[in-house]
């Protein structure tokens, strides 16, 4: 008897969350806006129905979609920063779904001509986004990501407030929200969160990803109900965009001389291609992007002596170690995207995106100490590969007429060290038979105790014939 009063309960219970969408009828409106001159695609744009809190924003492809709006006459009020406000009438009269494409005028001030260009647009449509958004979001542009030199999508994101980048041979590889640990951050592709490429942690290398692929890139700073509770930093998304109504080919091709390598066979190719078919019923949308650099650097590390001088009030050089590492990086990735329109004013979307990221690097290290002592050479030789692949089909449609979308995901990441070997040579201190130093440290005079560091370099015997191997990993 319980089991069946229970169950009557839940039946009751569900009646009553149909019954409303039953009793009162709504339909939905939805279409694309528009500039009115050039016909591009407007992003970021306020569409909302008059006299009710009835709204949405237009999404990277311009594609707005308002729900439940009650039978009847109503007007649709479309803002957009530089544009004219525009109301446009329509009447709901059945829960089917009304298309409404829209065309917005540039608003000139004065009668002054205004010129839009690439990015100005783009940053407008940037700014649209945050202003309209239901959280605290900000918004990089396609237009603003292909002018910025950055090296990588890492680089990008770390130009917004309240985003800092950790570093790895002078180029970005991970962000940091609002101070937090990286792991406290989700990286999502169209919503799809990518898997983590480290192994001790939930972190994301973002050097493997090419910005160059990407159509615009959203970083949320509060935790919203649709992401984990592991997000509590933040959230990045990294948006795409369906395929164009008309043809799009385009080839980006970069080069540069490296005068640390002298080598001028670093190279930056990117390649992007998209159409539709069957009378824009069918998207198809194809990247590529192979890259090779130089990541070289030179560096310095310093140990002091803090404690034995005049009580630990003054300081000195103990040691001084030069380094050199000679990197090589290459990067390849592909994106292949598939977008449906389909009869019910919805759209299916089928996309997968890989990245693969090689370091191969070796590092050089030696020591000076300032006093008569031995020498330490050192090398590492390192190749790291890293490799990441997001497939996922995500829906929006429109079915008895409920509002439905749904979608599958899979991630994973590849991250190995297919090699790392270290060896370092000691050469010793020592004394000829008449008391000369011939291999090791000699003494450094007092006077640059405190450097310059590169008078110590003088002092350094150098004999690699009197040095040995001391050890191999």
């Amino acid at each position: 008897m319980i089991k069946k009063a229970t169950a009557k309960f839940w039946f009751f219970l569900l009646m009553l969350m149909i019954l409303p969408t039953l009793m009162y009828a709504q339909g939905t409106i939805r279409g694309i806006v528009y500039d009115s001159l050039s016909n591009d695609k407007l992003v970021g744009t306020t569409v909302s129905v008059v006299g009710t809190s009835l709204g949405g924003i237009s999404n990277a492809d311009g594609e707005y979609k308002i729900v439940n709006i009650p039978f009847g006459k109503h007007q649709l009020k479309i803002t957009y920063i530089g544009y004219k406000t525009k109301f446009v009438p329509f009447e709901v009269t059945d829960d089917q779904i009304k298309r409404v494409n829209i065309k917005i005028v540039i608003d000139a001030v004065s009668l002054k001509e205004v010129v839009i260009t690439g990015q100005a647009k783009g940053q407008v449509a940037a700014i649209n986004q945050q202003l309209g958004s239901n959280t605290i979001v900000n918004v990089i542009s396609e237009e603003k990501i292909q002018e910025l030199p950055d090296a990588n999508a890492a680089e990008a994101i770390g130009r917004l407030p309240g985003v800092s980048i950790t570093r790895s041979g002078g180029e970005a590889t991970q962000v940091v929200l609002r101070g937090l640990s990286e792991k406290f951050s989700t990286i999502t592709i169209d919503g799809v969160r990518m898997a983590s490429t480290d192994p001790t942690s939930r972190s994301v290398d973002l050097s493997t990803i090419s910005q160059g692929s990407l159509a615009g890139i959203e970083l949320f700073k509060a935790l919203t109900p649709d992401k984990d509770a592991d997000a509590i930093a933040g959230s990045v998304n990294l948006v795409t965009k369906k395929a164009p109504e008309t043809r799009l080919i385009r080839a980006d091709v970069k080069g540069g001389y490296n005068n640390m390598n002298s080598s001028a066979s670093q190279y930056d190719l990117a390649l992007k291609y998209g159409e539709r078919f069957f009378d824009n019923v069918l998207g198809v949308q194809a990247t590529l992007n192979l890259e090779k650099k130089f990541r070289s650097r030179e560096f310095t590390n310093y140990d002091w002596n803090l404690t034995t001088l005049n009580n630990g009030s003054d300081y000195e050089i103990s040691n001084f170690t030069v380094g050199y590492t000679d990197e090589t990086r290459k990067r390849s990735g592909f994106s292949i995207l598939f977008d449906i329109n389909t009869p019910d004013s919805g759209s299916i979307k089928l996309s997968n995106v890989y990245n693969s990221t090689v370091r191969d690097f070796i590092t050089y290290q030696r020591n000076y100490p300032m006093t008569a002592t031995s020498l330490l050479y050192s090398a590492r030789d390192q190749e790291q590969d890293i490799k990441t692949y997001t497939s996922s089909l995500r829906g929006d449609n429109n079915l008895f007429g409920l509002n439905i979308t749904w979608g599958l995901s899979f991630s994973e990441s590849m991250s190995k060290t297919p090699f790392d070997f270290y060896v370092d040579f000691l050469e010793p201190s020592a004394l000829d038979d008449h008391g000369n130093i011939i291999s090791g440290m000699g003494n450094v005079p007092s006077m640059y105790d405190k450097g310059p560091a590169e008078n110590i370099i003088g002092y350094a015997l150098n004999n690699f014939s009197k040095a040995y191997l001391n050890l191999s990993i």
